[in-house]
């Protein structure tokens, strides 16, 4: 029964993108939704999101300000750029309990930008 299960959640996730200092980010379709998990150290953010509400980030983040993403129910992605060069990127879950955080270079915010702008 579990091998069932599992096979049909394998079949459900029909494309990923996966970025992040580790490749710990996952842009995912799960059935017809996008979806993106963040796996941190100690915690894990997963943000059901829309086609739209995922262009619409990826074009904020893009620009290269200091974007919040929310995602109404599921959580928010916090952008900014850093003083020290580099960027950051903050994924947490609707009550702010688990947050997944790092710090990329300009390469990193690029494998960031076609991961969010992939067609998924």
């Amino acid at each position: 029964m579990i091998a069932v299960v599992f096979g049909l959640l394998a079949a459900t996730s029909l494309e990923a993108v996966r970025f992040g200092p580790y490749q710990n980010v996952v842009v995912e379709r799960i059935g017809d939704q996008p979806m993106i998990s963040a796996y941190g150290d100690a915690h894990v953010v997963r943000l059901h999101v829309s086609k739209a509400q995922l262009a619409d980030c990826a074009a904020l983040v893009g620009r290269g300000g200091t974007v919040e993403c929310a995602f109404p129910h599921s959580g928010s992605l916090d952008f900014r750029p850093l003083a020290t060069g580099g960027y950051e990127f903050r994924f947490s879950d609707t009550l702010k309990a688990n947050v997944v955080e790092f710090v990329v270079d300009d390469s990193g915010l690029e494998r960031a930008l076609d991961a969010l702008r992939t067609p998924i």
